[in-house]
């Protein structure tokens, strides 16, 4: 292979070998013969398949392209210094090898062949020169040459297997072409008629395009990444090949004064001539005065566009030899320079050039979270740091704008900035004269002898010599101006820095060295800080009403037919299409399942008001205007997490008719034509047929005769029905807590918030000296946050038949670790180097039960990275987490009996010690010093104890108690929201986009409304939480589960399965363990008070204990349990993570026919065969499982339609969604 390379090598020129060798960043050889071997090695190491002529071929075709690319001068002055270009040639090689596969064979006269030879053009010819007789947008936009179109689904499939391996490769040459500072490329992707999405590429989404193309084919199908598709900060292509009908991709420079109607479409024309300006082009083009005309027409179309003053990267290398560095100008761009252009942002790395202490730079770096920062929120920053900031806005045609930023004290110091060509500088004069600049080659001849800080001072010139004079100084912004005046800065292209982008997304802080912090940024004492807002928060609610929509199912995206709401004191309901018209001004609305509902809403609001809250896929509020009438509309599934169904027995209410309905009957044209429906046909889409026949003869005018019923009254009576019980379950719920709790739900978006209101009513806000953390030490503390331990034993497959298993599950695991817990007054203290030892803090840690610090006992708690070093003792569920992002050559299970590093409190550290006998060395770390508050523990147990009494008495309050225990500690570890929506009009939308390019990673243009939906990087970032106690929760709910494991190991009982709050065990070892720890702990182990477990089975028979007597454990979440109990009854316990419990059934009895069929009772959590037998269908695929098989299931195959939220806030359903699953 290697001798065949060398003879297809020795047939290039030599300027040919010297400018691959050059790219390849290889030093020249000085022997000819070593040139050859040198090269030809360093091709075939570049990887590739095919011959040896294949992988020669690739390599000298991407030389070939780029050589095109590097060798355009940026500018049509004479380069002075040389540019290192090796770095950046050498990362495109990188790429190289990932699509260097030989092109896919397709008939040329194919449209896919044809749209990506075009785009090869297009970006070949992105940063061309302007040739005669060229028509060009403006001085650098070549007209039709910033626009490629794919469209997808005109393709054979042979054409989109083409473009799907071609794709990636035009975007290769793509990132080494475009200039990311001048040009806005924008993405625009096509889904149907309705449904399209702008992406921008900017410099806080260019990295996400990068890591796409270093790791995955970025179009590829949906099948294969359905089950692990990328956050969507990762993920900068869109993935949706079976939906997606088109990309096109335009430069936005070029096309700044298309309307949002026109974006919408995906039709971009800089714009179109009018009759009378068509008449005047003609004219004048006769008169030979066409440019003049065109300038005119130009001007006419041409809107005044106000861009964001934004302060970002610097874009030009300078080549003169002065050292710029203070102003984060660098002379040539490497991997050194480009660290120090993307460490901090331009206005950061300026106030470290003028002296701000690091506890304040540190500060502005965790708050501050885009490259570009705009120049309006440096008042955010005087008010947070106590600096003035006075910032001259450089301006070349008109005088300088001055600003100043003042703090709300005395300022601490001032800060002069400059803001110069979108670039934020430290404002001062350089020791440096203009005929330096003007005159650097003859002073450099002339003064050869002189040092350059010398040289740069000169100011008179004679006839053979140069005069300086030591104190002349000359302004920052007259120096650049010079610069450029005299050819001295040259572009950075975009394509130079994609080695470093993957470093400017998703960034984690780099690891911590200095733990110090300034308390006035990281420290926030918990407190009613409601007095101090500065505006009520709170929606000025004059009504409240319930409802729920109806829709069809089938189609592009689902349309609603019906919708029935209530009021609050209204005891009626009303259908109608009018919604919004009927609303009053000022109404709340809740849905059960906002995330649906609003979806309808969208096209109909005509603007978005105030900050929408949207977790995830979770709409939980959003607030309005229709017709001048404010409305707000909220999820009442963020407040009670439980399906409808279950509020009649929650809440003691009346059900009802059982709620029967055939979704998918009810298609767009059966509820927009007759309305009639066939009971037949509606019948094959229900499950319950008796059930369904008796609810049309019970709904008053619902049967119109033996064969027909009237849809819209069966629909309109359910949801009525919905309404009533979610109206009067909400209602219960809201009563109860105002009376036991004194909260309005109404003022509320999610539990999480209800119960964490509580705790600071009774806990935080009575103590005065508790606190929340922002910056360096709340982000050191979450890294010791450690989930739920979910593990097979030694992380195996088991299978168990014969011995009857239990499913022992703790009771309220997360309560039951509060009410053996404390909050830690003060504030955290960084770790002296005499501290660095697990003997020394655990000798001077509190006692469990202590309160106040004494002289040996002074530590009430700790966080510390540590190293584990040994491990005395292995265990089946090893309480060891090998965290791969702080042990990346560590290539093991998370759970692990394995030495490296982790982070751990002072809870998970002892636990270390006495479970697992490690021994270890602290690296670094936080402790607090204070008291040790145990209201906390107390309060939890009142209301545990409340709930219980509730409980007993049949109270449905219980239920709320329940709700507000499982959810105090959501809050204490919220992580940073560094993301922002608005819903912008499309009026409004192009000039947004200008303002705001570099903050926008996405756009949604909602079908049917003149709202598009931006989706942007907030410029800052404040975030307090409370994750000292958020951690300490989840270590102490994994304390209580260690207490009764390593009891269990150490008695050499067979444990098979943990999850967070339960473990699978033989029941006959039960009594063993339970005496034992008994004696260890001095507690009760068996029952179902707080720290307590018990078994956890349903029960298939009420009153009739069930176990297994047979189990499979395949995975993480994904098990089967064969149920049976003293009546000899057979049923079905199973799991299986991402996958629907009716899908499980329909999936195990398509694959296993002859086998015994199962089907799925909801109600009781269960899977029942149809008889008993010997062989049932669900146990054979979970046996195909354990066995190792592949299996696919259809998660659209189930009772309920399948949908999926798409971002453009329609909901659209699927016909089948595939997930494979192997163990």
């Amino acid at each position: 292979m290697l001798n065949a390379i060398k003879g297809l090598v020795n047939n290039l020129s030599p300027e040919d070998k010297k400018g691959m060798l050059d790219m390849l960043g290889i030093k020249m050889p000085k022997k000819a013969k070593d040139i050859t071997n040198k090269l030809a090695l360093a091709i075939k190491n570049q990887g590739g398949t095919g011959s040896a002529a294949d992988i020669f071929k690739n390599a000298k075709s991407f030389y070939d392209d780029y050589n095109g690319v590097m060798s355009v001068p940026a500018s049509n002055s004479p380069v002075a210094l040389d540019h290192d270009q090796r770095s950046h040639n050498r990362a495109l090689m990188e790429m190289q090898p990932i699509y260097s596969d030989p092109p896919p064979k397709i008939d040329e006269s194919e449209l896919a062949y044809k749209e990506i030879q075009n785009a090869f053009y297009v970006v070949k010819n992105i940063n061309g020169q302007k040739l005669p007789d060229e028509k060009w947008l403006d001085p650098i936009t070549k007209a039709g040459e910033r626009f490629m179109m794919f469209n997808i689904d005109q393709y054979s499939p042979r054409g989109k297997d083409y473009f799907n391996k071609m794709f990636p490769r035009v975007m290769a040459k793509f990132i080494g072409q475009i200039d990311l500072f001048k040009q806005k490329w924008t993405f625009y992707y096509d889904f149907d008629e309705k449904r399209n999405i702008l992406r921008h590429l900017n410099i806080n989404t260019m990295g996400s395009l990068v890591h796409q193309l270093l790791n995955e084919a970025p179009i590829a199908e949906v099948q294969e990444l359905a089950s692990k598709v990328l956050e969507s900060n990762y993920d900068f292509f869109l993935c949706s090949i079976p939906s997606l009908r088109k990309i096109e991709i335009f430069d936005y420079t070029a096309y700044s004064d298309v309307d949002a109607s026109a974006l919408r479409k995906g039709t971009y024309t800089p714009y179109k001539l009018t009759a009378e300006e068509q008449v005047m082009l003609d004219t004048m083009r006769a008169a030979g005065q066409e440019k003049i005309a065109l300038k005119i027409i130009k001007q006419n179309h041409s809107k005044k566009r106000n861009r964001s003053r934004n302060g970002q990267l610097w874009t030009w290398t300078c080549k003169l030899p002065i050292n710029l560095e203070r102003y984060q100008i660098f002379n040539e761009l490497n991997a050194e320079t480009a660290k120090k252009m993307m460490k901090d942002s331009c206005f950061i790395y300026a106030c470290i050039q003028a002296g701000v202490d690091e506890a304040t730079i540190n500060h502005m770096r965790e708050i501050i979270r885009v490259k570009d920062f705009p120049m309006s929120k440096i008042k955010v920053i005087a008010k947070e740091t106590g600096i003035r900031f006075h910032v001259i806005k450089y301006n070349e045609k008109y005088s300088n704008h001055s600003y100043t930023y003042e703090p709300d004290e005395e300022p601490k110091m001032t800060v002069e900035l400059l803001l110069m060509y979108d670039h934020y500088m430290l404002n001062e004069k350089l020791p440096i004269s203009s005929m330096f600049i003007k005159n650097y080659e003859d002073v450099c001849k002339l003064c050869k002898d002189w040092t350059l800080e010398k040289k740069m001072l000169v100011n008179r010139r004679y006839e053979t010599r140069y005069a300086i004079n030591s104190k002349l100084v000359t302004p920052l912004a007259k120096v650049i101006e010079l610069l450029f005046a005299n050819n001295y800065f040259e572009p950075i292209r975009t394509g130079e820095l994609c080695t470093y982008f993957t470093t400017m997304y998703n960034e984690n802080l780099e690891e911590m060295i200095d733990l110090t912090y300034n308390e006035r940024y990281c420290a926030r004492v918990k407190k009613d800080w409601s007095s101090e807002t500065k505006k009520d928060m709170k929606f000025p609610r004059e009504h409240v009403f319930f409802a729920d929509f109806e829709a069809s199912t089938d189609g592009n995206i689902h349309k609603a037919y019906n919708i029935c709401f209530m009021e609050d004191d209204d005891d009626g309901y009303a259908c109608a299409s009018k919604f919004l018209e009927a609303l009053p001004d000022k109404s709340l609305v809740y849905f059960h399942n906002l995330s649906y509902d609003v979806t309808f809403l969208m096209s109909q609001l005509e603007e978005i008001t105030g900050t929408p809250i949207i977790k995830g896929s979770q709409t939980m509020q959003i607030q309005g205007k229709y017709k001048g009438k404010l409305l707000c509309f909220k999820d009442s599934y963020a407040i009670i997490s439980t399906k409808l169904e279950r509020f009649p027995e929650m809440f003691h209410l009346t059900s009802g008719e059982k709620e029967v309905f055939p979704y998918n009957y009810y298609t767009e044209e059966l509820v927009n034509t007759t309305k009639v429906g066939n009971i037949d046909d509606a019948m094959n889409h229900v499950k319950d047929i008796e059930a369904f026949n008796e609810n049309i003869e019970k709904i008053e005018d619902c049967k119109i005769d033996d064969e027909h019923f009237d849809m819209e009254v069966y629909s309109s009576f359910y949801c009525g029905q919905d309404v009533r019980i979610l109206r009067d379950g909400f209602l219960k719920f809201r009563n109860d807590l105002m009376t036991e709790f004194e909260i309005d739900a109404y003022d509320y978006v999610s539990i999480s918030s209800i119960s964490n209101k509580l705790f600071e009513k009774r806990v935080y806000w009575k103590n005065g000296n508790l606190f929340d953390l922002a910056g360096k030490p709340r982000e050191y503390i979450s890294k010791c946050i450690q989930g739920g331990r979910c593990m097979l034993a030694e992380n195996k497959k088991q299978y168990n038949e014969g011995e009857l298993i239990t499913d022992f599950d703790a009771v309220s695991l997360y309560p039951s670790a509060i009410a053996r817990l404390y909050c830690l007054e003060g504030i955290p203290k960084v770790m002296t180097e005499e501290m660095k030892s697990s003997e020394y803090l655990l000798e001077h840690l509190f006692d469990d039960d202590q309160a106040e610090p004494t002289k040996e006992k002074f530590i009430s708690g700790f966080y510390c990275q540590i190293e584990i070093l040994s491990i005395g003792k292995n265990s089946a569920f090893p309480l060891i987490v090998v965290n791969p992002d702080i042990n990346p050559d560590l290539h093991v299970a998370r759970s692990s009996n394995t030495c490296c590093k982790m982070f751990v409190d002072h809870i998970t550290l002892q636990d270390l010690i006495k479970f697992q006998e490690i021994s270890c060395k602290v690296i670094d770390g936080y402790y607090y010093d204070g008291k040790r508050d145990m209201t906390i523990r107390n309060e939890v147990k009142k209301l545990f104890e409340l709930r219980a009494k509730y409980k007993k008495e049949g109270n449905p309050i219980q239920e709320i108690i329940k709700l507000l225990l499982n959810s105090i500690y959501g809050k204490t570890i919220l992580k940073p929201i560094d993301k922002k929506i608005r819903f912008i009009k499309d009026n409004k939308l192009t000039d947004y986009i200008i303002k705001n390019y570099n903050d926008i990673q996405t756009i949604e243009f909602i079908p049917d409304s003149e709202l598009s939906c931006v989706k942007s990087f907030k410029p800052i970032v404040r975030h307090f939480n409370y994750c000292p106690l958020g951690v300490s929760i989840l270590s102490m709910s994994k304390r209580i589960m260690n207490e009764v494991f390593f009891t269990a190991e150490d008695l050499g009982l067979k444990l098979f399965y943990q999850d967070t709050d339960s473990l699978h065990l033989y029941e006959k070892d039960l009594n063993a363990l339970a005496e034992e720890y008994k004696r260890r702990y001095n507690r009760e182990l068996i029952g179902k008070a707080l720290g307590q477990f018990h078994s956890d089975f349903a029960e298939i028979t009420a009153g009739h204990m069930s176990k297994a007597q047979r189990s499979i454990f395949v995975g993480k979440k994904t098990y089967l349990d064969e149920l049976t109990n003293d009546l000899k009854e057979i049923a079905f316990h199973c799991r299986m993570k991402g996958i629907t419990q009716d899908v499980i059934a329909l999936t195990a009895n398509q694959m296993f026919p002859d086998a015994i069929q199962v089907h799925y009772d909801e109600k009781k959590g269960l899977f029942f065969p149809e008889k008993v037998g010997e062989k049932y269908s669900i146990v054979e695929l979970y046996k195909s499982l354990y066995e190792g098989d592949e299996i696919t299931f259809d998660l659209c195959i189930g009772s309920k339609p399948c949908f999926n939220k798409n971002k453009d806030f329609t909901i659209s359903t699927k016909s089948s969604f595939e997930r494979k699953l192997k163990f």
